[in-house]
């Protein structure tokens, strides 16, 4: 089994988090991309434990001026936990692309703030709130518990 993680131009934070999947075996490589986007989804949907925010949000009306404004609180993620769920846009920027040449499949993280929050931006001041790499590890984890049920064994008795 080969996984491939590419995180280009982790500069920039308009770039993307990809991973490439191919495996041999008892899953194919369609199939460990919709696992693997599972777990990426679970990881991005849970609260956060760190800072508490009062956030207003406003509209703008037909002549340009505010109004509606709507309270909420948002909990923020610590340093370490995945990002804390707000509007739902990173989880929504997750897509799986599964029928590239040679059978190989794609997750990608389309956010532009993804790598930044998977590897920390210490310029802004941001420390990391792994994702994509501990969603990457429980799935990995998963497939190959799911090969080795698959694989024919000696029964025991």
């Amino acid at each position: 089994m080969a996984v491939r993680l590419d995180a280009t131009g982790l500069s920039k934070l308009e770039k993307k988090l990809t991973t490439y999947i191919e495996l041999k075996g008892a899953l194919s490589a369609a199939q460990a991309a919709v696992v693997f986007d599972g777990y990426l989804k679970d990881e991005l949907s849970h609260p956060g434990t760190g800072r508490l925010y009062n956030k207003l949000t406003a509209k703008r009306n037909k002549k340009g001026r505010f109004q509606k404004r709507r309270h909420y609180e948002h909990r923020a993620s610590a340093p370490g936990e995945p990002p804390a769920i707000d509007t739902g846009f990173l989880r929504a920027s997750v897509t799986v692309e599964t029928d590239l040449p040679g059978g190989a499949a794609q997750v990608e993280v389309t956010a532009p703030y993804a790598v930044p929050l998977e590897l920390g931006a210490p310029e802004y001041g941001l420390q990391p709130r792994p994702f994509f790499r501990v969603a990457l590890a429980k799935a990995r984890e998963a497939m190959n518990g799911a090969a080795k049920r698959a694989r024919p064994g000696k029964r025991r008795g």
